[in-house]
């Protein structure tokens, strides 16, 4: 005959066994609730899950998607993984922004940024304040490399930032200028709207131009009677209004997808300039902002943010800036030359045109 210390045993070791494989079933399903996505995850991947979703929201910093839509890009990332990534996108004003993540990382006080995306310049601008986590994070996911900027940044977008773009309704084809001195024609004084940055369209084609040349250029630039904007996306406005013809240093991505009579002119060669996705040091998110580069790394997440925004990196050939640049080849600037001419050349340009 059992008894009620027996019983109470069993029925212990019973309770013990259902709950064992309660939170066993609960483990498995919070570990594995990816398989559950679009996507098969890689090993090293699947491993950044679990502590994922148990970190704060992460603050993306760069890009700003539009409220329209917002919601379906967010449906799409969750849709890969299969769990909602806490995620927060943010868009303003880049170099500011990284000047004050830059100071608050100094102080060791926490930047309100866990990833910044940003063009090579900003990239640099952090790196040299530190402000950036340095190891070969991006290397070490598995990403592959032409879809890095390096081992410790992953591209994001193919930013137009060193082309020249034009409104089809004001400027007929034959009319568009060959090369860089044809901004100096009279026809475009006044019709030329670009963000003051020297670092910009400027800096990267000096790399094919040549110093002595672009230098002029940006002389004759300042009598033009130019249409300065602050950001990117307002000399995209400027442009699409017809207060502008020409546009340089600007993306026009996000209208074409819109319908806007849009292009860009064909200056050989043709640059584009990568804006890196960083972590920032010190984020209490570093496993959600690593899948999140994983994300975008992908060809679902690139073409999640063409639809959402129009950017992209060309890797598609279906995307818009792609199909945009189709008929051109468009290359890069050597990552080592921007490096080591570009607080230089920034400084000299910056003097030319009275930025202080």
């Amino acid at each position: 005959m059992k008894t009620f210390t027996d019983l109470s045993l069993g029925l212990s070791r019973r309770a013990l066994l259902r709950g064992s494989l309660a939170v066993g079933a609960a483990l498995s399903m919070g570990v594995s609730s990816y398989a559950q996505g679009t996507a098969k995850l890689p090993d090293q991947i699947a491993a950044l899950v679990p502590e994922a979703q148990n970190e704060p929201e992460a603050v993306m910093f760069g890009l700003s998607i539009p409220a329209d839509k917002a919601d379906g890009f967010k449906a799409a990332i969750d849709a890969f993984f299969g769990f909602p990534l806490k995620v927060q996108f943010q868009g303003g004003l880049g170099p500011q922004k990284a000047a004050e993540i830059a100071q608050l990382v100094s102080r060791g006080v926490p930047a309100g940024v866990d990833v910044i995306y940003a063009g090579e310049g900003t990239t640099i601008f952090l790196r040299n304040s530190g402000a950036l986590i340095e190891d070969e994070w991006a290397a070490e996911l598995g990403i592959p490399e032409d879809r890095r900027v390096d081992n410790s940044s992953v591209k994001i977008i193919d930013s137009s930032l060193p082309l020249i773009s034009y409104n089809k309704d004001l400027v007929k084809e034959e009319e568009l200028p060959k090369s860089w001195e044809d901004l100096l024609d009279p026809r475009w004084k006044g019709r030329i709207t670009t963000p003051k940055l020297p670092g910009g369209a400027f800096l990267y084609n000096t790399y094919s131009v040549g110093e002595e040349r672009m230098t002029k250029v940006i002389e004759g630039i300042m009598e033009q009677d130019v249409i300065w904007v602050p950001r990117t996306p307002d000399g995209a406005t400027r442009l699409l209004s017809g207060e502008a013809a020409l546009a340089i240093g600007v993306d026009i991505e996000s209208q074409v997808i819109r319908g806007a009579p849009l292009d860009y002119v064909h200056i050989e060669p043709m640059y584009l300039a990568p804006w890196a996705l960083n972590l920032v040091k010190g984020t209490k998110s570093p496993n959600i902002g690593k899948l999140y580069a994983y994300f975008i790394s992908t060809d679902e997440g690139q073409a999640a943010l063409n639809e959402a925004t129009g950017y992209s990196t060309i890797n598609r050939a279906e995307s818009t800036k792609a199909q945009l640049l189709a008929k051109y080849n468009p290359t890069y600037v050597p990552q080592d030359w921007i490096r080591e001419n570009y607080d230089r050349l920034v400084a000299k340009y910056s003097n030319i045109m009275g930025l202080r």
